[in-house]
Formats: C-alpha cells, sequence, structure tokens
C-alpha cells in the first residue's frame, strides 16, 4: 500500500501524508505520530507544588495527568517507563507522594 505524497516541488516535499481516520493506515499513522515524531518541548510546563493555585487543583494533577498517559498509551511497557517519568516529574517539582504543599 502506498502513501500519499507530496507532489509539489515547491515548497519542496514533506513528510507524507498518512490518513489516520478509520483507514487501513490507521495503526502506522499513530505509531508515526507516537514513536517517531514525538512533540517537541524544551521545558517543563507542569506547576510546582508552591505555586499559588488552589489546592484541590494542585491535588488532582497527578493523578489527571496520570490518566491522560495511560489513555494515552497504547501498550502497558509504553505506560510503565511513560508513568515512571511523569512521576520523576512531578518529584522534581515539588511533590511528595500522597500530600502537596
Amino acid at each position: 500500500m502506498l502513501t500519499k505524497l507530496h507532489k509539489q516541488v515547491f515548497p519542496p516535499p514533506g513528510t507524507p501524508i498518512v490518513a489516520a481516520i478509520d483507514s487501513v493506515t490507521s495503526n502506522i499513522s499513530k505509531f508515526v505520530d507516537h514513536h517517531i515524531k514525538p512533540m517537541p518541548t524544551d521545558c517543563n510546563t507542569l506547576l510546582h507544588a508552591d505555586s499559588m493555585h488552589p489546592l484541590p487543583f494542585k491535588n488532582g494533577l497527578p493523578y489527571s495527568q496520570l490518566r491522560r498517559v495511560k489513555r494515552i498509551c497504547g501498550h502497558q511497557l509504553d505506560f510503565d517507563s511513560n508513568a515512571k517519568k511523569m512521576i520523576d516529574t512531578f518529584k522534581m517539582r515539588g511533590y511528595i507522594q500522597g500530600q502537596n504543599s
């Protein structure tokens, strides 16, 4: 099966287009999106535990972010490694397991 390619010479050809909505290439497009070109981030965007945000918001943040990781990861091994990274990030941002300041 061939993917659709950019046919224009100007601007130069880019990456192939992979259809993702209920097509036979949906699995490969998910793989490409997740493993080959993850969203680049150059900084940590999680709130610090010492921020002035409401306490219920800060208390719910680790839970909601780990649920997001669980929803995004397709395999248990992916979830385990990404959840560990997320937990380590929360610890670096001042969150202590079971309580926030």
